[in-house]
């Protein structure tokens, strides 16, 4: 059957050589099967001669996926789950964090307020020199 449907018609160009097809189908037909005890072929000639060693690849996992990769598939995930200890352990590690943030916070602000008076007064002391040199100077009308 395969030397049936391998036939090449004459005239025509084909992609791929003949040789290859041609090599097989001889040695097809000089393959003497060995005979089992019960007088049949284990193999046929086209099983023996067609049937070629597998890539190395698994069957109908796609290119990219090699038989290591299958065998190494144990999860390696570590368990989530944590013991109401470890949970208040870091729970209180993240509360201290936190109020030493907002101290931080809390200090820089009043710094700032600090800073901040400092500059009013020193504002304050400039507007009451600048209304004793100018008369008729209101320091209501700035909109300070």
């Amino acid at each position: 059957m395969y030397e049936v449907t391998r036939k090449r018609t004459e005239g025509r160009q084909y992609k791929s050589s003949y040789e290859d097809t041609a090599t097989k189908i001889i040695e097809m037909k000089n393959y003497e099967a060995e005979n089992n005890e019960e007088g049949e072929a284990a193999i046929d000639g086209y099983a023996a001669i067609m049937s070629k060693e597998k890539s190395g690849g698994p069957i109908m996992c796609g290119r990219g996926v090699t038989k290591k990769d299958l065998v190494n598939t144990k999860e390696t995930v570590q368990s989530y789950v944590m013991t109401s200890n470890d949970m208040e352990t870091v729970m209180s590690t993240l509360r201290k964090e936190i109020e030493e943030k907002n101290e931080k916070k809390d200090a820089e602000l009043e710094q700032m307020r600090k800073e901040r008076e400092v500059e009013k007064q020193k504002m304050d002391l400039i507007l009451a020199k600048l209304s004793a040199m100018i008369p008729n100077f209101d320091v209501n009308s700035l909109g300070v």
